[in-house]
């Protein structure tokens, strides 16, 4: 906190700063910013100061403002600052800070698909928890696939809250609000067997909330999948689970990997009854890292009813999924990752 404050410009008394509440004692012009707030109207600080930990939960607004009005000149492991008129050199961490408000604006979809040509035997289930910034990028995008939408908001509250559902509206999708954070798997399990209660429902395409997706995600792994054979596959191709090997599918080339995460997964509703409930052993976030349960890894390895247990692997489409949030600061729980390279559409 010290360090911020010593790189602020101007008298402390006076100085007109946008910012965690907890800096009040020392700013006593300090209009205060958290995820429970509204943003107000005029952003037209002198500074604004945010946790590394609630960037992703900030309004649209104050994003967009970060990334057009101001630049961030100082940043440490608690807090990053950020000014209209930088006086010094960004240091590294302050870049990586420019390039996470970067990665939460950098696209601008279409509109929503109309309804009517919304398949009726396939549904998209997302998960989303107080990531309001990162789902007014994504779900756009997801809800432009023509599919209906679930959106599982798992306990968000204040301003944030009501950000994700005027975002969930906007888009066109359903939003299931949960009254208290439960964490990523019951979040699932809820939104799963939302869906998997109409029967017309086959396939469930499951989406985390920091994606950007390819127009031809939907209709690459839908032409891939099958009952049996490939009853759950992917369109996010992870560097760190490596692929066992490629076979050829309705003309596209597909690699078979004895793992994947859960950043995309499209199932048959036959699989995902195999490997539900998905246990946790930590309830709501941040989880204590590697000390709960992987759901991932319960869905395509340790269930039961888990591919690998019944001698399968899961296919991969890649370049049709990828995550914008990589950094560390952007984790519910702590975990660093290195960016993604962009969509690489694929056609048969």
């Amino acid at each position: 906190m010290r360090a911020v404050l010593s790189r602020i410009d101007g008298d402390l008394r006076q100085v007109r700063v946008l910012g965690p509440e907890e800096l009040s004692p020392y700013l006593r012009a300090l209009t205060p910013l958290s995820a429970d707030r509204e943003a107000p109207q005029d952003l037209t600080f002198d500074a604004i100061v945010v946790r590394q930990d609630q960037l992703t939960a900030l309004p649209r607004t104050v994003i967009a403002a970060l990334h057009q009005s101001y630049a961030c000149v100082y940043a440490n492991r608690r807090f990053a600052l950020f000014t209209r008129a930088p006086s010094r050199a960004r240091s590294r961490a302050a870049a990586v800070v420019a390039q996470r408000v970067e990665a939460l604006i950098a696209v601008t979809p279409a509109p929503p698909a109309p309804r009517t040509s919304t398949p009726h035997d396939c549904v998209i289930v997302m998960t989303t928890f107080n990531r309001p910034a990162a789902l007014a990028r994504s779900l756009p995008q997801v809800a432009n696939l023509g599919y209906r939408v679930i959106v599982v908001d798992d306990g968000t509250t204040g301003a944030a809250g009501r950000e994700n559902a005027s975002i969930c509206e906007g888009s066109g999708a359903a939003r299931l609000a949960l009254p208290e954070n439960r964490g990523l798997a019951a979040a699932m399990n809820i939104g799963l067997a939302y869906a998997m209660a109409d029967p017309a429902i086959q396939w469930i395409s499951y989406f985390q909330d920091d994606v950007d997706v390819a127009p031809e995600v939907m209709s690459g792994v839908r032409a891939i999948a099958d009952r049996h054979q490939r009853p759950l596959v992917t369109g996010y191709d992870a560097h760190q689970h490596a692929t066992d090997r490629e076979i050829e599918v309705a003309g596209y080339t597909v690699k078979l990997k004895g793992s994947s995460p859960a950043v995309h997964l499209h199932g048959h509703v036959e699989y995902w009854e195999r490997v539900m409930p998905i246990p946790s052993e930590y309830v709501g976030a941040p989880r204590r890292r590697w000390e709960a349960s992987l759901e991932d890894y319960w869905i395509v390895n340790n269930a039961a009813g888990a591919l690998t247990k019944r001698g399968l692997l899961i296919a991969c489409l890649p370049g049709l999924v990828r995550t914008f949030l990589y950094d560390a600061g952007d984790s519910t729980w702590d975990n660093p990752n290195r960016a993604d390279p962009p969509l690489t559409p694929r056609h048969p």
